[in-house]
């Protein structure tokens, strides 16, 4: 499934909103960005109720649309005001009426439809394709098929991968680890929910830390498969400290989390696909350390 936003004169704003949900962004246009919601459901449940999330969080008058298709929900966000989801199978009926200029297609191929009376998409998605090749050859019919709402445009991302990244100086350096475990605690909710925003866990937990007076300390943790368990995460890097506690005094401290997509974990036949922490294996052993460092929710 793929989100369209269309504002005119306002990209940083629509842009700042799809970051929000998505680290797969394409900015169409000037006054339009599209990007991916694949797994925005497991966070914000269907696609009408993902659409009016976004309506909420933009903050200003913008047309929305959502179809499976990226090329469908650009057209219809940038010609049907207000939220549109577009049903699977449905792009060509959704599409029809809209305005044939707002295709973008070349000004010569504008001109035969000035000729032919073509004024909309579904005019123009009725015409027999063979026809359209004989006067515009195939480049006729791919704008032909998009007119259809049956053309999967290549989607052109932003390089612009998104960090999970929380760093702070500290003015008094702190000795002890008690503090420390404070403020990790802290940033690790923060980021554990800007993942699940995005619909995402992490596999990598990085942890850096500047000392007084001494090389820095660092903490790696690699996760097998994907997680986004606040508490654990939290236990693992106290048990790492204090087998292998910093050497000095901590100055600056750098926590962050590599994303992935989470595994969905199907445990009943009756019961939804839910993302998961891991194996059974893998579960299994996360609580007998987190059990090793009195962590009551993995008991």
């Amino acid at each position: 499934m793929f989100a369209s936003i269309h504002a005119g004169g306002n990209l940083p704003i629509l842009l700042d909103c799809a970051r929000q949900f998505s680290p797969l962004i394409e900015i169409t246009s000037e006054d339009t960005v599209t990007f991916d919601i694949r797994g925005l459901g497991r966070v914000h449940g269907f696609p009408d109720q993902i659409a009016n999330e976004i309506h909420r969080r933009v903050g200003l008058p913008a047309n929305i649309a959502i179809a499976a298709n990226p090329a469908a929900a650009i057209y219809t966000a940038r010609g049907i005001p207000g939220i549109t989801v577009v049903p699977p199978g449905q792009e060509a009926a959704v599409l029809g009426p809209l305005s044939l200029h707002l295709l973008g297609c070349p000004a010569e191929m504008g001109e035969l439809f000035q000729l032919w009376g073509i004024r909309t998409f579904g005019q123009f998605a009725a015409l027999p394709p063979l026809g359209v090749a004989a006067r515009m050859d195939e480049e006729g019919l791919r704008w032909q098929r998009l007119a259809q709402g049956v053309f999967r445009r290549q989607v052109r991302f932003v390089d612009n991968k998104a960090r999970f990244v929380r760093e702070m100086d500290l003015e008094d350096p702190i000795p002890q680890l008690e503090p420390l475990f404070f403020l990790l605690s802290r940033f690790l909710h923060e980021l554990c929910q800007e993942l699940l925003t995005h619909s995402l866990a992490t596999t990598e937990v990085r942890l850096r830390l500047q000392l007084e007076r001494a090389s820095e300390h660092l903490v790696t943790l690699r996760l097998p498969v994907p997680m986004n368990d606040v508490n654990a995460l939290l236990k693992l890097l106290q048990l790492d400290l204090s087998e292998r506690p910093p050497g000095a005094a901590i100055t600056k401290l750098s926590l962050e989390l590599q994303p992935a997509k989470p595994r969905a974990m199907q445990e009943d036949l009756f019961v939804p696909a839910y993302p998961g922490t891991g194996s059974r294996s893998y579960s299994a052993r996360i609580r007998r350390i987190c059990r090793r460092a009195d962590l009551p929710h993995w008991r």
